[in-house]
């Protein structure tokens, strides 16, 4: 259930938002460059990435992102896995020119939902799909605005009448006209659920995470980074929660249990420092987060299987190069775990879903050695190491 920027994702995954030289002898520990696993991950473009994926049992998973073609078009991306490989899917693209998806929840084998940002026109506007089990659909959703965007997307596996999805518009030109927005699905259409705007220099969210048809949380950053936001729904209404002093931005958020979670993201600091928070009832506090690189560390995304079994993905910097960054919460604390990293100079995670103690994805994207391509990146984790898939 992850987020970034709504700037557009393309942006997000080239510019200086995700982009922060590691000879390969001083690697991070549990880098392999050049190596690939079979099977290996879809990649119909030259420029592929996944930006987020969800799992709802260890034979049923989802991922999304886009990809490049011929002359700069982008499309929507999304791929399965069905319990022994990943495979790509035909998915909508209703503009000719530019569509991205950014966030994924998997309810059931039947039953899930991508979010994402396509155009009418030359008008960025928030793009829903839904899977039935049998095809991907784009459903309408509200877009208010000139530039509105979807990152995050949560659904109750309870009903198929709860979900929701969250990002941000513009009213009009410029940063300071960035609102956050939130849409609601009650099982026949989306609607738009109004939301706090605590500044009038930018508000954002990136996820989003629901425990009970009464209870939600969202998160993102106001004023571009300057403020952490946090955002509760009670059953009735959103309303901003008292966050924590920490500049910076929150990019996604997963609800270990009705009274616990966490939300990460990065701080605004130069070097930037990794932000993990954790969620006791409705008090939010920052708990130590691994910060391996002195050149900059980022998160993107967060899952927890339990209450004392969480993981957190991004990537940190060395030089001019990046390495992906894998923390897990053992019930005490944070620690950097050991992945793979298939490139020499640009390996990313940005999607994390863990499905139990002994199973959860993560997704991102890598530079090839040996193409020069951006290729999509999937890692496994099997209870005791992760592996490329």
């Amino acid at each position: 259930m992850n987020g970034f920027r709504p700037t557009g994702l393309r942006l997000l995954v080239c510019s200086s938002v995700v982009l922060i030289a590691l000879s390969l002898s001083t690697l991070p520990a549990g880098a392999a460059p050049g190596s690939r696993a079979v099977p290996w991950s879809p990649n119909p473009g030259s420029f592929n990435s996944l930006i987020a994926v969800s799992a709802d049992s260890a034979s049923d998973a989802w991922a999304v992102g886009y990809y490049e073609t011929g002359g700069g078009v982008d499309k929507t991306l999304i791929v399965h896995w069905n319990g022994s490989s990943w495979s790509k899917l035909p998915s909508p693209n209703p503009n000719p020119n530019y569509n991205v998806l950014g966030g994924v929840t998997a309810v059931s084998p039947t039953d899930a939902w991508a979010v994402g940002q396509t155009k009418t026109g030359t008008i960025p506007e928030t793009l829903i799909m839904h899977w039935n089990g049998t095809k991907w659909t784009r459903v309408p959703s509200p877009s208010p605005g000139i530039d509105g965007i979807l990152l995050g997307v949560a659904a109750s596996p309870a009903s198929g009448k709860n979900a929701w999805a969250v990002g941000s518009y513009l009213s009009s030109t410029g940063a300071e006209s960035l609102h956050t927005l939130i849409l609601h699905w009650n099982g026949t259409a989306w609607s738009r659920v109004k939301s706090p705007n605590p500044t009038t220099q930018g508000n954002a969210l990136s996820g989003v995470s629901m425990t009970s048809a009464k209870s939600a949380w969202a998160v993102g950053s106001i004023s571009s980074g300057d403020q952490t936001l946090i955002l509760h729904w009670n059953g009735t209404k959103w309303s901003q929660v008292k966050s924590f002093s920490v500049s910076g931005d929150l990019t996604s958020v997963s609800s270990a249990s009705p009274s616990t979670g966490w939300a990460v993201g990065s701080d605004d600091d130069s070097p930037t420092h990794t932000i993990i928070a954790a969620r006791s009832g409705s008090t939010w506090s920052t708990e130590a987060s691994p910060n391996p690189s002195a050149a900059g560390n980022y998160l993107y995304g967060v899952s927890a299987d339990s209450a004392t079994s969480a993981w957190a993905v991004g990537y940190e910097t060395q030089s001019s190069d990046q390495y992906i960054l894998i923390a897990r919460w053992s019930g005490t604390i944070w620690q950097q775990v050991p992945g793979v990293n298939p490139s020499s100079t640009s390996n990313k995670l940005y999607g994390i879903s863990a499905v139990s103690t002994t199973s959860a994805w993560a997704v991102g994207s890598y530079v090839d050695d040996n193409t020069s391509d951006t290729d999509t990146l999937i890692l496994h984790w099997n209870g005791t190491s992760w592996t490329q898939q």
